[in-house]
């Protein structure tokens, strides 16, 4: 559902979603070994909730950290490189959620971008990773 994105295939330089699978990694594997940007799946959460005495509803939380390189052209601000990684992560998502009304495989009830959860490295202790900055998606499925 990541790679099938038109904004994440173009922010990947990806012909198409085949070619996005390939900035899309599983838990597990180094994110430092990753060519920005990408995305990682971050693993699940599963949840059952009682509806009734013998019924209960079952979810899960899928979380997705998404990277990238602050461009050249936003690196003395960071206002505006905060800026133009939420707008893309967030036409990812809007991406995401059209998406969701057809894909069959998971039945998405929400996604969640955390402002909370975006970091820029460069704030960080260790910087040695070049300037870019990162953020959580959650992905509710019922």
């Amino acid at each position: 559902m990541i790679a099938a994105s038109a904004t994440f295939q173009s922010w990947t330089g990806s012909a198409n979603a085949e070619e996005a699978k390939t900035r899309v990694y599983l838990p597990g594997v180094p994110t430092d070994e990753a060519t920005r940007p990408f995305a990682c799946l971050l693993g699940a959460e599963w949840k059952a909730t009682r509806e009734a005495i013998t019924t209960f509803c079952h979810s899960a939380g899928i979380g997705v950290l998404v990277e990238a390189d602050v461009a050249a052209e936003h690196k003395d601000s960071f206002s505006d490189a905060y800026l133009a990684f939420v707008n893309k992560l967030g036409q990812v998502r809007d991406d995401m959620l059209e998406k969701a009304a057809t894909f069959a495989a998971l039945r998405v009830g929400d996604i969640e971008v955390s402002q909370d959860s975006i970091k820029r490295s460069i704030w960080e202790e260790d910087a040695g990773d070049g300037d870019y900055f990162n953020g959580v998606m959650v992905i509710r499925v019922e």
